[in-house]
């Protein structure tokens, strides 16, 4: 019998040990369910051209596929790296925690680390919207995507601690941010605040940001506006007269807030404003052309306080061509002579409106050329018999119209005359309803 069998048959057996034991390791590790079905839906939504995430399937464990990393004890996925992703949208989820990846709590398995230790410059959009219990402490770990140009936290509880001053520097090709429904209100006064002892760092040109929906209030900071929707909030104050040293300006919404005072006649500089939307504030004073006579790419105008006086030149002729008008609280018998010249207008609407139009034939026959015509809660009245209607969806309810029922031509689909002084037989209407589907 060799010496040395016993010798080789103790190391065969270790060595068979050991393999066991690294085997029943490995199985220890597997990747937790629910991660590995989580990240298939996420690859499925990827355009991934270059097969990069071909290993990402049923057949293998996901803590093996390219890019993901598992902890050692959980299974559950903590990272996953992908140098190519350039688009992320993880909005509508229940993540709680945005973490750093030397400190993961493995411990809660909606903790989300983003991203990787490197520096990720590809990354370019990042939609974090609608994670309602989504939370973090600083703005840090935007650091390590600066490529970023496309961000939204809307429906995310920002209050806090946040220094939102740092976008402006960890984030140099940010273009677009949106805050909408974040409750900015005690975050805002500390960025006035911080901003008034440091000075604002301004975003970078035709830059987007929107605010919507918030409790923001105070005065607007000049360094703020670019592009930018803060409708539905509670600021005040003076609309700022610097705003038309603002030349890249191209929206500025700021309707159902709290602003006074008078419109800033230097508001005719925005050479390039293509949307404007000032209605539902306390504004008040003469509103003409002055206003706005080199606004010559102006494609939407809303406007309208009980404290407006609308004082337009007969024979003013605007350098712009909208798309679409709304005018609300206007007083006298005429729209303003200019609307007329808007060969390129497709939705009309005044609202709570003391106004006739003394020339009937001119605005019914020019109200054939709009798709949406909205002329409720006026005082519009005038004989309707022989008006012929026109465009796709009309509502002309709580007027004064009198007379028959008006024509309808074949394009008309939504019509709602309700509240009115209309009389005679509705046939006509019926007649040019096109009724199908009955036996």
């Amino acid at each position: 019998m060799d010496a040395s069998l016993p010798s080789r048959i103790s190391n065969l057996v270790l060595l068979w040990f050991l393999i066991c034991s690294i085997t029943l390791r490995k199985g220890a590790m597997q990747c937790n369910e629910k991660d590995h079905h989580l990240l298939l839906n996420f690859k499925h939504t990827l355009v991934d051209p270059s097969a990069i995430l071909s290993a990402w399937s049923d057949e293998r464990d996901c803590c093996e596929w390219e890019g993901v990393q598992c902890d050692n004890t959980s299974g559950r996925v903590i990272e996953f790296s992908l140098g190519f992703l350039n688009y992320l949208d993880l909005s509508n989820h229940d993540f709680r925690a945005i973490v750093q990846n030397d400190h993961v709590d493995i411990t809660n398995s909606n903790n989300l680390s983003l991203v990787e230790r490197q520096n990720s410059s590809n990354l370019h959009y990042l939609n974090l919207s609608n994670n309602e219990d989504l939370h973090f402490d600083s703005l840090h770990w935007l650091s390590r995507v600066p490529s970023l140009e496309y961000l939204d936290f809307s429906g995310i509880n920002l209050q806090g601690k946040l220094d939102w001053l740092q976008l402006a520097t960890v984030l140099p090709s940010l273009t677009e941010l949106y805050l909408e429904m974040v409750s900015l209100f005690s975050t805002y006064a500390q960025i006035i605040r911080r901003g008034i002892a440091r000075g604002f760092i301004e975003p970078p040109e035709n830059t987007r940001i929107v605010c919507g929906d918030n409790r923001l209030g105070g005065p607007i900071p000049d360094w703020l506006l670019q592009l930018l929707d803060l409708s539905e909030n509670f600021f005040s104050g003076p609309v700022p007269l610097t705003l038309g040293n603002l030349s890249s300006l191209k929206n500025f919404i700021v309707r159902s807030n709290h602003f006074s005072g008078a419109l800033p006649t230097n508001l005719g500089q925005l050479l390039n404003l293509e949307e404007l939307d000032f209605s539902d504030n306390n504004l008040a004073g003469h509103v003409s052309e002055r206003n706005f006579d080199a606004l010559s790419n102006l494609k939407l105008l809303v406007m309208g306080t009980p404290g407006f006086i609308f004082d337009f030149n007969p024979i003013w002729l605007p350098p712009f061509q909208l798309e679409t008008i709304h005018l609300e609280h206007m007083r006298g018998p005429q729209l303003p002579a200019w609307i007329y010249t808007q060969t390129r207008l497709s939705s009309l609407g005044i609202k709570y409106s003391r106004i006739s139009f003394e020339s009937q034939d001119r605005f019914w026959k020019f109200a054939t050329q709009l798709a949406y015509l909205h002329l409720d809660d006026n005082t519009i009245d005038g004989e309707m018999s022989n008006v012929l209607l026109n465009s796709t969806v009309i509502n002309l309810d709580s007027n004064k119209l009198k007379g028959n029922v008006p024509q309808l031509s074949q394009n008309v689909v939504q019509l709602s005359i309700a509240n009115n002084y209309l009389r005679g037989s509705i046939s006509p209407l019926l007649d040019e309803l096109e009724i199908t589907g009955c036996a």
